[in-house]
Formats: C-alpha cells, sequence, structure tokens
C-alpha cells in the first residue's frame, strides 16, 4: 500500500514540475521576462522602432519633444493604445508607472532635454543612453542591449531592409585544433 501510494506521489510531483517548466516557458509562467523603459524623441523614424520594438518585448514608451524650458521636456506615455500627456513631474517621480523597470534607455544626441531626463531618473541608478538615431544604429544597438534572438533580428532586417553581418562567424568558426601546438 505504501509504495503505491509513494508511486502515485512521484508521478503527481513529476506531473506538476513539468507543467510549471511548460508554463514558463511558454511565456506564460511565473518567471516573466524583463520590463523596460524606452524614452525617445518624437521623430517618426525613432518612434516606428520602437513600435516595433514593443510588439516584441515588454517595454514602457515615453517619448519626449523639445519645449520653450529645454529642462522640462513635453512628455507622453503610450499606454497600448494612444498617447497619454505625461507632466515632468510624474515622469521624475515614476507616477506613471505600475512596475518598476528593469532597464531604462534614453535615446538621443546629448542635448539640454536629455540631462534633464537623465536627471529626472534619479530613483532608476543606472541609465543606458543610446545615441544612435538612424533606424539601422537604434536597431543595433537595442538588440544588443535587449538581447535579439536570432528571429528578432531576422525580423528587424526584413522589415527594415537591412543586410544581417554576422560580426562573430570567425570566431566561432575557429577551433584550436587549426593552430599550432605550442609543446614544452
Amino acid at each position: 500500500m505504501k509504495s503505491r501510494s509513494h508511486k502515485i506521489m512521484k508521478l503527481l510531483s513529476w506531473f506538476i514540475l513539468l507543467s510549471i517548466s511548460g508554463l514558463s516557458s511558454s511565456g506564460m509562467g511565473l518567471w516573466p521576462r524583463p520590463i523596460n523603459l524606452l524614452v525617445v524623441p518624437a521623430h517618426y523614424s525613432v518612434l516606428q522602432v520602437s513600435f516595433d520594438v514593443i510588439s516584441r518585448r515588454p517595454i514602457i514608451l515615453v517619448s519626449y519633444q523639445i519645449s520653450d524650458d529645454p529642462n522640462k521636456p513635453i512628455l507622453h506615455v503610450w499606454n497600448s493604445a494612444k498617447w497619454q500627456p505625461l507632466s515632468f513631474q510624474d515622469y521624475g517621480a515614476a507616477r506613471f508607472l505600475s512596475l518598476m523597470p528593469d532597464q531604462v534607455f534614453l535615446v538621443g544626441k546629448e542635448s539640454e532635454e536629455l540631462n534633464a531626463l537623465k536627471t529626472a531618473l534619479s530613483w532608476r541608478p543606472e541609465v543606458k543612453k543610446i545615441s544612435a538615431l538612424n533606424t539601422g544604429a537604434l536597431i543595433n544597438q537595442l538588440g544588443v542591449e535587449l538581447d535579439f534572438g536570432a528571429k528578432d533580428w531576422k525580423w528587424f532586417a526584413e522589415r527594415y531592409q537591412l543586410d544581417l553581418k554576422d560580426e562573430n562567424r570567425e570566431i566561432r568558426e575557429d577551433s584550436w585544433y587549426n593552430h599550432p601546438f605550442v609543446g614544452e
């Protein structure tokens, strides 16, 4: 009797373990992907890339525009349906966030507005700056930071008619067997 109940418990344990691992690998599990905050200038091409990135990754998108006061740019946050105005005070206090992001990316060329945006993010100790504004360079920098997989790179290359270049091909194909033996 004891061995039968032991077998049932063992099978039940395996079933639960496999169910949990199946859920987590399908993206619906207990360990969700990190959530990031992407703060970008309100330029058409930058926003187009940003929308494509948020369609593939969990990202909160904020856009900024130049205002009369360079220390307080005009801000909007995307709520999955439309742009919502965002006050500079709410941005600085992170009151527009229901979850704190794991990483913050600030996109744009050095300017007073960009410095003000970075300073206001004092609640986030590390802010990664991305200076690229052209499409290819922006996708490349975001792809490296967000750890794009092969499918992501291929999708973006096709979408924006970009050429993919495998910069690590030689390193991967190199083998220690190809090198002369440095003996004793």
